[in-house]
């Protein structure tokens, strides 16, 4: 974990110094550095020469830590208030999580805006639903297996036509949809994991433009709220 090289030698006290520090390209006499954080895949990136590490296998991570996730059980769900936010229309944004719906559970709401059919994500038997403005836009997609997943629905606004996404564990399950037939993330409370049975958890809100190979490679990472 965290490995640095350089290429010159440090004193003892800049080590003790750095120890703890996070490092990148501007860091004096730093030519290699691998926080070996993915947690996926077989690609380390290196953050300060962008001279990738090629690890043995996909299965080479050891992940020695606890993870706490919320609960569901069908009566209880969990809210965001969004008053704070001052999202307009013509803002984009990205709500992921990670979820784990029970195999028993085939209906419920992932997500839902003021608890009506505004902006919902939805299991249909199953599948998951979007639905914007009480249109429906089906996946035929099921994630009621008891396995994590990661759902993301990506917004895109002013970018000129189809730009909103609903993508599964890095995978477009809808995709160009105008992001005009998606309402804004305003409301007064953005409710997850009604009426369902499961866990969810890494729940992240982004006021910002993401592209679907961002979504991806940060989906594993744990976030500290310093990303913007």
């Amino acid at each position: 974990h965290e490995l640095s090289l350089y290429n010159s030698a440090l004193t003892w006290t800049t080590i003790k110094a750095q120890m703890y520090l996070g490092k990148g390209n501007t860091t004096p006499s730093l030519i290699g550095y691998w926080r070996l954080d993915e947690g996926h895949g077989n690609i380390s990136e290196d953050r300060a020469r962008s001279r990738n590490m090629r690890l043995a296998s996909s299965s080479s991570w050891y992940m020695e830590n606890e993870n706490i996730s919320l609960a569901l059980d069908n009566t209880k769900y969990a809210s965001i208030p969004m008053g704070n936010l001052s999202m307009n229309n013509l803002d984009s944004y990205l709500v992921e999580m990670w979820a784990l719906v029970d195999k028993d559970s085939k209906s419920g709401k992932l997500i839902s805006l003021d608890d009506g059919k505004v902006l919902d994500i939805v299991l249909d038997n199953g599948n998951l639903d979007l639905v914007a403005d009480s249109i429906t836009y089906p996946t035929n997609t099921a994630i009621n297996d008891s396995q994590w997943h990661h759902v993301a629905l990506n917004v895109m606004k002013g970018s000129g036509g189809k730009a909103a996404s609903l993508l599964v564990d890095g995978v477009a399950v809808i995709s160009n949809l105008e992001s005009s037939k998606v309402p804004a993330l305003a409301g007064a409370q953005l409710h997850l994991g009604m009426d369902m049975k499961g866990a969810i958890d890494e729940v992240r809100l982004w006021k910002s433009t993401n592209t679907q190979d961002a979504i991806v490679n940060r989906m594993y990472y744990r976030m500290d709220g310093s990303k913007t």
